[in-house]
């Protein structure tokens, strides 16, 4: 985490003295290293330090600072952009740097890596730290291994994301994933533009509709924080993934005029695919066993960068050749597959402990 929240600042503040396309080009895509490798790291993070019951509800109250983050970027994105300039946005960025200080002193390693390790001694030490800070003494009992773990289990393997326990899990949350965010970063990105080119808007009136979308989006972020627990993993999925696909199917059916009903429509998509993106980020972590759980993390959210990569140009290509209503009419379809999988193949994990849920 230190590295990568590192390496996100300083390209930050490259960008930002950025002397022309290509070199902003290579800046913000080196940065990209840096967000890639530091989101899926702490999601697994905060997983493993989190008890089993409420570990949803704790996981998405934390994830909360993300899409706060997202929301206040598109709020502040609004003035800043309009009256002083891209690169203020890109300095902003670079104050992350500032964490990277606290880090290594205010963040303990996770006991169940240190455990997966052999190091039982350290674990120990960070547990006892851990409870002595907590303000209720009702921390779940750990059986500590009677041995030491071996190297064959302890060691990360890409191997055995495809191995006959886990293939089934890794390829449906990869389909989740990369549908997510293929829905997401397409609207998030493409809608502002969309109001632009297509209705004719100004600027400012489109990211102020942006900025509205994003609202809605953090929205979804706080309801889900509140509703996982109740709903479980598997329904959220297949419940949001279904109204979603059910707005961009609306969209499509309406032609997608006037403006005002793809503004509604969208505001309704970015609610919930806001909230299965930080779902995923909840789930992922907690399907697989701590040797592979960063690991496969990290692979998993490796499609959001292809879906990413595809949204615009699917978008792109689509528009090109159909029109504006086909585009949501694909991407309505796209979630109501993932629905389907969700349903199918997400594995549930509401209130059971990591370690029962893979071994």
């Amino acid at each position: 985490m230190q590295y990568t929240v590192a390496a996100y600042a300083i390209l930050s503040l490259l960008c930002a003295f950025s002397w022309s396309y290509s070199s902003l080009l290579v800046f913000r895509t080196l940065q990209g290293l840096g967000l890639g490798g530091e989101v899926p790291v702490a999601a697994v993070y905060i997983n493993e330090l989190a008890q089993a019951r409420n570990r949803g509800r704790f996981f998405l109250l934390y994830e909360q600072s993300y899409s706060a983050g997202r929301l206040l970027a598109a709020l502040l994105g609004v003035w800043i952009v309009v009256n002083l300039g891209w690169r203020y946005m890109f300095l902003i960025g670079g104050l992350p740097a500032i964490l990277v200080l606290f880090l290594r002193q205010s963040l303990p390693e996770s006991p169940r890596w240190l455990v997966s390790r052999g190091k039982i001694e350290e674990a120990r030490m960070v547990l006892n730290k851990i409870e002595s800070h907590a303000r209720v003494q009702d921390v779940e009992p750990l059986e500590w291994p009677a041995k030491e773990p071996t190297k064959s289990s302890s060691k990360s393997d890409w191997r055995e994301l495809f191995s006959a326990a886990y293939r089934t899990r890794t390829f449906s949350t990869w389909i989740l994933w990369f549908s997510a965010f293929l829905l997401l970063n397409g609207l998030s990105n493409w809608v502002p533009t969309l109001y632009t080119t297509v209705f004719h808007l100004s600027v400012k009136t489109a990211l102020r509709y942006g900025a509205l979308s994003s609202l809605c989006g953090f929205a979804g972020c706080v309801a889900v924080a509140f509703l996982i627990e109740w709903t479980g993993r598997r329904a959220w999925y297949v419940l949001a993934f279904f109204f979603a696909g059910l707005a961009c199917l609306g969209v499509w059916y309406l032609d997608a005029s006037p403006v005002f009903v793809v503004l509604t429509l969208t505001c309704v998509t970015a609610f919930f695919l806001n909230s299965i993106a930080m779902v995923v980020f909840l789930h992922t972590p907690e399907i697989y066993p701590t040797r592979m759980r960063a690991l496969a993390t990290s692979a998993a959210s490796s499609w959001l960068r292809v879906a990413s990569i595809t949204a615009p140009a699917f978008i792109a290509f689509a528009m090109g050749r159909t029109s504006l209503a086909v585009v949501f009419l694909g991407l309505g379809s796209v979630a109501w597959v993932a629905a389907i999988v969700a349903a199918m193949f997400a594995e549930e994990t509401k209130g059971r402990v990591l370690e029962d849920i893979a071994q």
